[in-house]
């Protein structure tokens, strides 16, 4: 699997990008999402409206279905107080066959504070969550001195409604749910898509056969780099043409078929039987011509 970040949707030119901006990153976003072995990671922050995601919006132009769509949802930490995103995770806003998968990703502070991405998974999507809705419920709340790692644990009434709001969810959410959802996505792609790429390589190997067995019967083009070697190539092609010629004309050939005259049996039909005929009926445009150049006559 192969991981894209295509960039996100920009509809007002900022500095020297071109006033085209839109258009230009919807062609590049097209071009990735529209192939049909693509998985789609639709992510929308959980703090605006998800039937405005643009994200979802352009992935419904080439999955109506959403059955290669995976919705992510990011800042399920900062949404407004009172509000959730729980019932998106359950599939019941806006329905997508593969779901939703909530993040907590790691804040500017935690940057600038120099915590690790491992430590930021370390410490979970619940302990995230309640951390910092408690950051925001309270200047001090009670149950900041805890460690964050331990905060899923805590007793406080809000940390109880929000793990109570969430605790159906919870396990399909974090970054490491998600990579273990992709991981099981890529094997039953794969699983689904094998035979068909197997027809593909078969098709694809027996062509390339073919077409080394026609490059083999012209010959090796090392053995021609001199021009002697190359007349005496030609030459030997056009003996091999008159050897192949004379055997069709004899009736030699290996590939002379039995259900019609063909090789110098169908010259001599054409020549003594149809042409004797027409002479006789005095139809041979060529009698009062005899400059005139011969008619095409199938063989």
């Amino acid at each position: 699997m192969t991981l894209v970040d295509l960039p996100g949707m920009t509809r007002v030119p900022v500095g020297d990008q071109p006033s085209n901006i839109e258009q230009k990153i919807r062609d590049i976003v097209l071009e990735y999402i529209r192939q049909p072995t693509c998985i789609v990671l639709a992510v929308t922050p959980a703090n605006s409206d998800l039937a405005n995601s643009d994200a979802l919006h352009m992935a419904r132009l080439v999955d109506p279905e959403g059955s290669r769509t995976v919705g992510v949802l990011t800042k399920v930490d900062i949404m407004d107080r009172g509000t959730n995103c729980a019932h998106i995770l359950r599939n019941a806003h806006i329905p997508l066959r593969m779901g939703y998968v909530g993040v907590v990703l790691r804040s500017q502070q935690d940057i600038n504070t120099g915590t690790s991405m491992a430590a930021a998974r370390r410490c979970g999507f619940k302990a995230s969550v309640f951390h910092r809705m408690q950051s925001t419920l309270s200047a001090k709340p009670t149950c900041c001195s805890m460690p964050l790692a331990c905060m899923h644990a805590c007793t406080a009434p809000h940390c109880h409604n929000a793990h109570a709001e969430y605790s159906d969810v919870a396990a399909q959410c974090g970054v490491s749910f998600l990579a273990r959802r992709l991981n099981a996505l890529l094997v039953e792609h794969i699983r689904s898509l094998l035979p068909v790429l197997r027809r593909r390589i078969q098709v694809r190997k027996d062509l390339l056969e073919r077409r080394s067995a026609e490059l083999s019967a012209l010959g090796d083009a090392s053995a021609l780099e001199g021009k002697s070697a190359r007349g005496a190539f030609l030459l030997q092609l056009l003996c091999d043409y008159s050897e192949r010629l004379g055997a069709m004309l004899d009736g030699r050939h290996a590939e002379l078929t039995t259900r019609e005259l063909s090789g110098g049996a169908r010259l001599r039909h054409v020549f003594i039987e149809v042409c004797g005929l027409r002479r006789a009926e005095g139809r041979l445009p060529w009698d009062a011509r005899p400059t005139h150049v011969l008619p095409h006559l199938p063989l």
